[in-house]
């Protein structure tokens, strides 16, 4: 049943026909025809079009009105993640270690990762290997090694090794090293909980050597990625740098997750704002069994429009929290913004790459 009310239609209201579930938008009042009767106007003819929609809040309280553009506009998927749970490892002693790497040269011309070898050790257990990674970086379109650390220290060995680096389409880069053979130092972790709900790489905290000497300190870097539901954990942790004088009493504690609990239900089109990023959004859709929370009008009140992975993202009417996984603002659902489709057809059409972009010579 409607509500009768004593103003007319205007241009630009909303009609919803329940038949059709279809909005459609009032283009034009014609309030001459037909003629008055009795000194009043009770006939309007109305020029309507289907309702395009473009980020509009459609918030009538009747869930068969709002719910029609639930999947339309453009849309930021997240993925959250409820209970963290916090990684775990622990450290590896060993003697005849890498103490230090150096870089002697970053080398150039590095167009992916590249690989780097260190000679085996003396005692031939595969597990006494020193391993290390490369990681590069380009400034000023030249690409090159920013730095290389240390998967395994190595044990065992009784003179510095052998450092190779090949490949990745680069040339030039060189490091050496120092070992250690008269302390033990931490060679490598082993991870015994790979924990949740990491959006950064928490920080590593290894407990002083035996003897209390700060500088002596071993120093991991922890190393993130995606588990088989998505969720992100952590990996491995690079040894930095493995210390000295330490013994069986060594610790390693992984900071926890940004958040260890997910609470509440999201509400359809509350707002919910990323704690850190400041971020807000409005509620399309939240499904609690698979932690996909879908948002429009992502900015607005702000002036940021993306959300960090990581961070706390709060409905602000039902106090709902969950932490960011991952998230894709690729819209992917308004039918009515096919911009990339018409850019890719038109680029089958016509090749500005070539001389002539309207002909075949």
């Amino acid at each position: 049943m409607f509500e009768i009310s004593g103003e007319r239609p205007r241009e630009g209201d909303l009609i919803f026909l329940p038949m059709s579930k279809s909005l459609f938008e009032i283009r034009h009042v014609e309030h001459e025809q037909p003629f008055y009767q009795l000194g009043s106007n009770y006939v309007y003819k109305l020029k309507c079009e289907l309702f395009e929609y473009e980020d509009e809040v459609i918030d009538t309280s009747i869930d068969l009105i709002d719910t029609q553009v639930a999947d339309e506009g453009y849309i930021t998927t997240l993925q959250l993640v409820g209970v963290g749970v916090t990684a775990t490892a622990n450290p590896v002693l060993g003697t005849g270690y890498i103490r230090e790497l150096f870089l002697n040269n970053d080398g150039s011309g590095f167009t992916g990762t590249p690989t780097v070898a260190i000679s085996t050790s003396p005692t031939g257990n595969l597990a006494d290997n020193a391993t290390a990674v490369a990681f590069t970086t380009s400034i000023a379109n030249v690409t090159s090694i920013d730095k290389i650390l240390l998967t395994n220290a190595g044990a065992g060995y009784t003179e510095a090794p052998t450092i190779t680096i090949t490949g990745g389409g680069g040339t030039g880069a060189a490091a050496t090293c120092s070992i250690n053979t008269t302390s033990s130092g931490i060679i490598r972790f082993i991870m015994t909980e790979e924990g949740v709900g990491y959006g950064t790489e928490p920080t590593v905290t290894i407990s002083n050597p035996a003897l209390g000497i700060a500088s002596q300190r071993a120093v991991g870097i922890a190393s993130i990625g995606s588990n088989s539901s998505g969720f992100k954990q952590v990996n491995s942790i690079f040894v930095s740098n493995p210390g000295e004088n330490y013994n069986n009493t060594a610790t390693v504690t992984i900071a926890d997750p940004e958040t260890i609990s997910g609470v509440g239900t999201y509400h359809f089109n509350e707002v919910v704002q990323g704690m850190r990023s400041g971020t807000q959004g409005r509620v399309k859709s939240w499904d609690v069994d698979t932690g996909i929370l879908q948002v429009g009008n992502v900015g607005i009140g702000t002036t940021t429009t993306a959300f960090f992975p990581g961070e706390d993202i709060k409905g602000l009417t039902s106090g709902a929290l969950f932490s960011v996984s991952t998230f894709n603002d690729d819209d992917t659902t308004d039918k009515y913004n096919e911009g990339d489709i018409f850019e890719s057809e038109a680029d089958l059409i016509i090749d500005f790459t070539e001389s002539n972009p309207f002909g075949s010579f």
